[in-house]
């Protein structure tokens, strides 16, 4: 009987079991930790004295706790190993291993475009092809005409760039046109920000976080065992105090001799997974929020921008009753009654307070912000059906920006392994020497372009 291996880089079996004084010394630091770090998230410092601050109180306490936990770390980065999530990798993979790989053969197509989908699949299975470019094209149309509705934009020759090399073209266009912005326009708005629970993104963003890191890891380690490759171990990583990702540990030695289509199916499972958890959130999203619509009686103005045109005439917590004498018991209703007024026109509302005239600025604002409100009655299930309306509504967004960010080829990421993988094939040479210098070369782009785009958050 072969003895197990253990975990590269910290021998498990010497960790003692930390005593009851020790936990209690852990878990007040941890919490002293935390109250530091959001003190100075929330604070009012330059921006550069907030971040370097940031980072250096976690890493410090990074090291801290890896020293009281007595837990694998570097520098401040925790490393948690373990075998949670085996049980899961094993029953997926035994059950659903077909369905497994098709789902992780539309994500390199999803994730790489059409070209990239013919090159993979057009020449030897045309049904499988035709299915993915199908469902491409139904994607991209309906993200397009959402952009369009937005914006008042239709740009088909952004449509056919997202077709032909698929989340890796949208993920790198915005990233270039938003860089481009923010070098020519002191005014623009950051095109990347981290996803901080209670800072930049609310509480309940930690429930989703959860969700799609989880699930993207859990789909690594599906199709490794779908495809026969061992799963070491799985865990969770810390920068201090803040969770910063997942991880599943293959058998790197065995992966280097697998065939180079599982390898492409098991890089692409996490993006996969998170593209398909965006699509359920979005629709559970949509049904919680027909329900909110439905228990709605009265539109609440919970703010009023002072550069606004309805500064002093509308007041917080001013209820909306009518729009020209028309009833309206929700916000979309009462935007789409505003719609039929053009820009300079005053809108006539009644409210709680009486009958107020507000002139529509341009883009048809009146600079106020609005809250759908229940009955009485319904308050505490319309605060439940809120709270998961908020959840649901961040397990899309965070799921579908982590299958953009991580199909770019920026160090460390699945998409930077596609890169080197497929450099690889395309030049070989003794040791892989063009493929490391074309995937790094591409890395170093793209953390270039990421770090232009996060200059607005250090002003």
């Amino acid at each position: 009987m072969k003895k197990k291996k253990k975990s590269e880089g910290f021998d498990w079996s010497k960790r003692k079991r930390l005593s009851g004084s020790e936990k209690v010394r852990l878990g007040l630091f941890v919490v002293l930790a935390l109250a530091a770090f959001f003190y100075l998230a929330t604070s009012t410092f330059n921006n550069w004295i907030k971040a370097g601050s940031i980072i250096v109180l976690l890493s410090g306490s990074g090291m801290i706790i890896q020293r009281l936990a007595r837990i694998e770390g570097y520098y401040g980065l925790l490393i948690l190993r373990g075998t949670r999530g085996f049980g899961a990798m094993e029953y997926f993979s035994k059950h659903f291993g077909k369905t497994a790989r098709d789902l992780a053969d539309f994500g390199l197509s999803l994730s790489f475009g059409a070209l990239y989908s013919y090159w993979l699949f057009g020449r030897t299975s045309k049904k499988k092809f035709f299915a993915h470019l199908i469902a491409l094209g139904a994607f991209f149309l309906i993200l397009q005409t959402g952009i369009a509705l937005q914006f008042g934009e239709i740009a088909p020759a952004v449509f056919l760039l997202n077709m032909s090399f698929g989340l890796l073209a949208l993920g790198t266009q915005s990233l270039l046109f938003q860089g481009a912005r923010i070098l020519t326009s002191p005014e623009s708005a950051a095109g990347v920000t981290l996803i901080v629970p209670g800072v930049t993104v609310p509480w309940e963003g930690i429930i989703a976080i959860i969700i799609a890191a989880g699930v993207h890891e859990i789909a690594h380690g599906i199709l490794c065992r779908v495809e026969k490759l061992e799963v070491k171990n799985s865990g969770a990583i810390f920068l201090g105090v803040l969770p910063i990702g997942a991880f599943v540990e293959p058998n790197e030695e065995k992966m280097k001799r697998i065939d180079v289509h599982k390898k492409r199916r098991i890089l692409v499972a996490g993006t996969t997974s998170n593209f398909f958890l965006f699509l359920i959130f979005t629709l559970l999203t949509q049904i919680v929020a027909f329900g909110l619509i439905g228990m709605t009686n009265h539109i609440q103005v919970v703010g009023v921008a002072e550069e606004g045109s309805a500064f002093g005439i509308l007041e917080e917590n001013e209820v909306i009753v009518a729009i020209q004498g028309i009833p309206v018991k929700s916000s979309n209703e009462l935007v789409n009654e505003v719609q039929k007024f053009e820009a300079g026109a005053f809108v006539p509302l009644t409210t709680n307070l009486g009958e107020k005239h507000v002139r529509l600025m341009e883009g048809k604002k009146m600079g106020i912000f609005l809250q759908d409100a229940p009955s009485p009655s319904n308050a505490f299930v319309f605060g439940l059906l809120m709270f998961v309306f908020i959840v649901f509504n961040l397990t899309a967004l965070i799921n579908f920006a982590l299958a953009v960010i991580n199909i770019l080829p920026i160090f460390l990421t699945d998409g930077y392994r596609m890169v080197y993988e497929e450099s690889r094939i395309a030049f070989p040479s003794p040791g892989d020497q063009k493929a490391q210098r074309i995937a790094v070369a591409v890395g170093i782009i793209s953390v270039l372009l990421l770090l232009i785009n996060f200059i607005p958050s250090f002003r």
